[in-house]
C-alpha cells in the first residue's frame, strides 16, 4: 500500500488570498454556563454553546499540514475529528498537561532534521524541516497521551504511526507522500507523522488559541469536543488503497 497524496496545483497565495481559518455550528446551538470562570454578584456569567465547534484549518496557507490532517483523519480506523462518524477531538487543557509531553512522543527534539525524509522541502531558505503529528497533541486524541491520563490512542513512539513527508514541487504545488523508507501503511494506525516545511507545520495551528479555543471565542474547557473539517477535499476519496487527489486552490 502505497499514498501518494497531491495536494495543490496553484499559485502562492498572497495576503488577499488567505483564507482565515474559522468555525461553523449547527442549528439549534444551546448554551452552557461556563462553571469553571468566577462570576462576581451582579455580573452575568459567560456562555459556551453545548453542541460541538468545527475547527477548519487554513487550506490556503499551510496545505501541505491541511492534506497531512485529512489523511489521518480519512483513512486510520480512529477517524479522530471526523463528524460524519461521530469521532471528534479532546481538549487537552494546557493546565492540566503540557502538549509538548505528547508532541514529543510523536516528534523528538531534533527528529525531523535527523530522520525525516530528505526530499522534504521547505518555503525558502529562512524555513527549515519540522515534524507534524495529527491528532493534535493538543488533544486526548494525540499518540504521545498517555492512556492512564485518559489519552485513547497512545503509542510507544511515533514510528508506530503513518509516515509520510511533503515535498513542494513547484511554487504553491505540494505533493504529501508516504515515506517509502519505511513499511507500507497498515492503515490500522491510530497517528500521522510527517516530515514538512515548519512554516506549514507552526503556522496549521497558529490561530487556534485566538480565533478558537480562546477565552474571548468558544471557551473551550478541558476534554472539551469539536470536529476538524477539510472542505477543499470533499472531493478526494480516502477509501481507495493509493490515495490520490489533486486540490485546486479555492
Amino acid at each position: 500500500m502505497r499514498i501518494a497524496t497531491k495536494a495543490g496545483y496553484f499559485t502562492a497565495a498572497t495576503s488577499a488570498d488567505v483564507v482565515k481559518a474559522g468555525v461553523r455550528f449547527g442549528d439549534g446551538d444551546e448554551l452552557r454556563p461556563d462553571v469553571h470562570l468566577g462570576v462576581h454578584a451582579g455580573q452575568e456569567a459567560p456562555y459556551q454553546t453545548t453542541s460541538k465547534p468545527t475547527w477548519v484549518m487554513n487550506f490556503a496557507k499551510t496545505l501541505a499540514a491541511v492534506a497531512h490532517a485529512w489523511l489521518i483523519q480519512s483513512k486510520l480506523p480512529n477517524h479522530p475529528g471526523c463528524k460524519a462518524v461521530g469521532k471528534p477531538i479532546k481538549y487537552l487543557l494546557a493546565s492540566v498537561r503540557d502538549s509538548d509531553l505528547n508532541r514529543k512522543v510523536i516528534c523528538p527534539d531534533g527528529w525531523a532534521k535527523t530522520y525525516g525524509n530528505l526530499d522534504t522541502t521547505p518555503i525558502d531558505t529562512s524555513d527549515t524541516d519540522s515534524c507534524d503529528e495529527f491528532a493534535y497533541a493538543g488533544s486526548y486524541n494525540s499518540g504521545g497521551m498517555p492512556a492512564s491520563l485518559g489519552g485513547m490512542n497512545e503509542v510507544d513512539t511515533g514510528n508506530d504511526c503513518v509516515q509520510t513527508y511533503a515535498s513542494r514541487i513547484a511554487t504553491g504545488d505540494w505533493r504529501l507522500y508516504d515515506d517509502m523508507r519505511t513499511a507500507s501503511p497498515t492503515w490500522k494506525e491510530v497517528c500521522g507523522r510527517s516530515s514538512m516545511s515548519n512554516y506549514q507545520n507552526t503556522q496549521s495551528m497558529q490561530p487556534f488559541s485566538g480565533t478558537f479555543s480562546s477565552a474571548s471565542k468558544y471557551r473551550l474547557l478541558d476534554k472539551d469536543e469539536y470536529w476538524v473539517a477539510f472542505p477543499e477535499f470533499a472531493h478526494c476519496d480516502a477509501s481507495k488503497v493509493t490515495v490520490s487527489c489533486a486540490v485546486p486552490k479555492p
